[in-house]
């Protein structure tokens, strides 16, 4: 009979601990592939490679343009809505 492998508490913890909290690790993404694989292969499972982008999304720098747009458009908002309601009839605050 074969023996299966054993795993030490604490590696399996501080593995769990990376996985629940991806954003803790991000750009740490050889230390975050291991936790996973330490966790697959404490199961009995087989770490895929074709498993990784649903078990890690793929980190990306935010986009400042796209920010900025999003923050006009943010700031717009008010504007928007009362010449909305000027055209419906409800008045509306001047913006």
């Amino acid at each position: 009979m074969s023996k299966l492998h054993t795993f030490d508490t604490a590696g399996l913890n501080a593995a769990k601990a990376i996985v629940s909290n991806p954003s803790d690790y991000a750009g740490h993404a050889q230390l975050r592939l291991d936790a996973y694989a330490a966790l697959v292969a404490a199961r009995g499972g087989v770490f895929r490679a074709e498993n990784i982008p649903q078990m890690m999304p793929v980190e990306a720098a935010p986009d400042p343009e796209r920010s900025e747009l999003a923050r006009a458009i943010n700031r717009a908002q008010p504007a928007i809505k009362a010449a909305a309601d000027r055209l419906r009839g409800r008045g509306g605050d001047a913006a």
